[in-house]
C-alpha cells in the first residue's frame, strides 16, 4: 500500500476489495486506487473531475470520494493488531451548511475479511461518527446532527479476493480499534476544522439552538416600563452583562444542559407536544435557576415570565421556556433588587 497526499487530494494506491458508498464507484468493488478529493467550487460530473484530476480514462478500479475539507486538515492513524493492522484516513466538516460539508471516512487493513466482515466495519464505523457527534453536541437548526447529507465510508481489505473474517464488530480487536480510531478522528477533525469545541459556551450552544441573548432580552424588557431611556439602556446592558456571567456558571450550565435533554425526552420518547398541567417538572428548573440567581424574590418575577411568555419564551418548547424564563426572571430580579 501507498499514500500520497496531493494538494487537493490523498490517495491511497493498492489492490483492494473495498465497501463503500462513495460517490464514485461506491459498492462492492475492486480497486487499485481510493481518492479523496477536495473540490471547494463546484463541478458538474464526478467522473469528470476524477478523469481531470487524476488524467486517466479508465475510473473502473478508482473509488473516490470529495469533500470541501481542507487536505491539510486529514487525520491519519495506523493500529497495530494481533494478527495485522487497521489504517484510518478521514476528513470531516459540519460547518454552517450541512449541504456543503461532509465526512468522508476510509478504512484499509491486511486482515483477510470477508464481505459480511468488511459489512459490519461499515456499521461500526458508522455508530463511531454518530458517537462522536453525539458527544461534540453538534446542532444544526436547533436539531442534533447525526452526519451530513454527503457523508461517505469506504471498508478495504487488502488484496482482490475475499477473505473468510465474518467478525468485525465491537467484541472483537478489530471491532473496538475501529470504533476507537474513527471517534478519535471525527472529533479531532470536526473541531480542526469548523472549532466545534467541547467546552464551548453555553450562550454559543444555545445560539445553535436560535436561543439568541438579544431574544433573551427584548423577552426580559417587554414586562418593564419606564419612560426613562437612560435607565432603560443602562439596566439592558447590566442585565445582559449578568445573563453572561450566570451562562458562565457551572449549576446554570447544568440545569440548562438537563433541560436540552428533557426537551428531546419530552418529545422523542413520550411524544407529548403541549404543555400539560401535570408537567411540573420544567416549572422546577425554571424556579431552581430564578431563585439561584435572583432569590426568593425572583419567584415572582418567574411566575410573570411564566404566565405572559413575551417574545422568544412563546417560541420555546415546554422545558426550555421554563428555564430561559428563570433565566431572565432571575437576571431581572438581580438588577431590579
Amino acid at each position: 500500500m501507498s499514500f500520497r497526499v496531493c494538494e487537493d487530494k490523498v490517495i491511497i494506491e493498492g489492490e483492494y476489495r473495498v465497501m463503500s458508498s462513495a460517490p464514485l464507484n461506491g459498492g462492492l468493488k475492486v480497486c487499485n486506487q481510493i481518492v479523496n478529493h477536495e473540490a471547494r467550487s463546484g463541478y458538474e460530473d464526478v467522473e469528470e473531475l476524477f478523469e481531470n484530476s487524476l488524467e486517466i480514462g479508465d475510473l473502473s478500479e478508482v473509488v473516490g470520494f470529495i469533500t470541501n475539507v481542507d487536505m491539510g486538515n486529514r487525520f491519519v492513524r495506523e493500529v497495530e493488531l494481533e494478527e495485522g493492522y487497521i489504517k484510518v484516513f478521514l476528513t470531516a466538516g459540519i460547518g454552517k451548511s450541512l449541504e456543503t460539508n461532509t465526512i468522508n471516512i476510509i478504512l484499509t487493513t491486511n486482515l483477510s475479511l470477508s464481505d459480511t466482515g468488511l459489512l459490519n466495519l461499515f456499521i461500526i464505523i458508522t455508530e463511531a461518527k454518530v458517537s462522536a457527534l453525539r458527544e461534540l453536541d453538534v446542532i444544526y437548526n436547533g436539531d442534533n446532527v447525526w452526519g451530513t447529507p454527503t457523508d461517505a465510508i469506504a471498508v478495504a481489505k487488502e488484496g482482490k479476493e475475499e477473505g473468510n473474517i465474518d467478525f468485525t464488530g465491537r467484541a472483537t480487536e478489530i471491532g473496538q480499534e475501529t470504533f476507537n480510531s474513527i471517534k478519535k478522528g471525527v472529533k479531532e477533525s470536526i473541531i480542526e476544522e469548523d472549532g466545534y469545541l467541547p467546552d464551548r459556551s453555553m450562550e454559543e450552544r444555545l445560539k445553535e439552538r436560535n436561543i439568541e441573548l438579544d431574544e433573551l432580552i427584548e423577552a426580559g424588557f417587554e414586562l418593564f416600563e419606564t419612560e426613562d431611556e437612560i435607565e432603560l439602556e443602562y439596566a439592558r446592558k447590566d442585565v445582559k452583562k449578568k445573563l453572561r456571567k450566570y451562562l458562565n456558571d457551572h449549576n446554570i450550565h447544568f440545569l440548562i444542559s438537563a433541560g436540552f435533554y428533557l426537551e428531546n425526552e419530552l418529545n422523542q420518547r413520550m411524544k407529548i407536544k403541549e404543555d400539560p398541567a401535570y408537567l411540573i417538572t420544567d416549572e422546577l428548573l425554571g424556579i431552581n435557576i430564578a431563585e439561584y440567581i435572583g432569590g426568593k424574590m425572583a419567584l415572582f418575577n418567574f411566575m410573570r415570565y411564566d404566565q405572559s411568555k413575551p417574545g422568544i419564551l412563546s417560541e420555546l418548547g415546554p422545558f426550555m421556556d421554563d428555564i430561559i424564563a428563570g433565566l431572565i426572571a432571575g437576571c431581572m430580579t438581580e438588577h431590579f433588587g
